[in-house]
């Protein structure tokens, strides 16, 4: 099963058992985390500061740098959702789907935020609005039959050169 625990201020879904070893006695309390982590103790949440259990955790799928950008991909796929749905909803006229995609805008803009409290505030922009672009003129020749000429992939494939460079060029 799954478990909420409530970290800083902050709620992380994590898997049963993900607190073992040294750190992390047992899963009793949403608390033990507070009182069982040496870094929670030694003061640095009193000063405003996560301890990092989530920056290197138990396995790379749980570092607070991975999730980042994974919130932050997830973030860029919804951008592409409500740029799909904004086609259909012919000026927002048409319910169904007009819901889906402020639903999408909403999510996208949640995700956003949450993946910039710990990347680059330029970083995460570009590389969100970079997704956002590039699924949406893929959707647009998949979808809408939008003409997909050399200088249009060439453009594509260097917007996501750029990504990846931001990527590769994040400290987080």
């Amino acid at each position: 099963g799954l478990i909420l625990l409530p970290v800083h201020r902050r709620s992380l879904t994590i898997r049963r058992g993900h607190f073992s070893g040294p750190r992390y006695r047992s899963m009793e309390s949403s608390n033990l985390h507070m009182l069982t982590c040496s870094r929670c103790a030694s003061g640095a949440a009193a000063q405003g500061r996560p301890c990092g259990a989530f920056d290197g955790g138990d396995g790379p799928f749980y570092s607070g740098a991975v999730m980042s950008w994974l919130i932050l991909f997830v973030a860029g796929l919804l951008e592409v959702v409500w740029a799909i749905g904004l086609k259909y909803t012919e000026g927002f006229s048409k319910p169904v789907p007009s819901l889906i995609t402020i639903v999408a805008m909403i999510g996208s803009f949640y995700l956003l935020s949450v993946a910039m409290r710990s990347l680059p505030l330029g970083t995460a922009y570009a590389v969100w609005v970079g997704i956002g672009v590039v699924g949406a003129a893929i959707a647009g020749i998949a979808v809408f039959q939008e003409s997909a000429n050399l200088l249009k992939v060439l453009s594509l494939m260097m917007v996501i050169g750029g990504i990846a460079g931001l990527k590769l060029s994040s400290a987080a």
